[in-house]
């Protein structure tokens, strides 16, 4: 399978300008990927590798992205990698989130704030473990 070129097609797909294709640190669940960033300095597309979701894309976008990556600190986060796009859910559709291997991210459009929550053994509760304003 041709990961870098589900990357690149998915990018064009959906008109989005993207940097070289970089190979980050497995999730600490184990899962590989490969990402590329794109050129508006805050999205990020991942494609696993490896681990049940091989060969899927996913887009985390814009303010999701940065604190994934910069706060967080991208696939080495206790909520590991992407396992869906941005989902739009709340009152007036204005909370933004992005499920992760064993977590979520959640930005708040209203209040321009951003948490990350992690699932605890296997729990359904989460725990917020990082919140800020974007």
């Amino acid at each position: 399978m041709n990961f870098t070129k589900k990357v690149i097609e998915f990018s064009i797909k959906n008109k989005l300008a993207i940097g070289s294709i970089q190979s980050p640190k497995k999730s600490l669940l184990g899962t590989h990927s490969i990402c590329s960033h794109v050129n508006d300095g805050k999205g990020i597309i991942y494609c696993h590798v490896s681990g049940e979701y091989q060969g899927e894309v996913f887009y985390i976008p814009l303010g999701i992205g940065w604190f994934y990556k910069k706060v967080l600190k991208g696939s080495q986060s206790r909520i590991g990698l992407p396992i869906s796009n941005e989902i739009k859910r709340g009152q007036n559709m204005s909370i933004k989130q992005v499920r992760f291997e064993v977590g979520v991210i959640e930005y708040d459009q209203l209040t321009k704030s951003c948490k990350a929550m992690a699932i605890e053994n296997g729990s359904k509760f989460r725990t917020v473990f990082k919140e800020m304003t974007l």
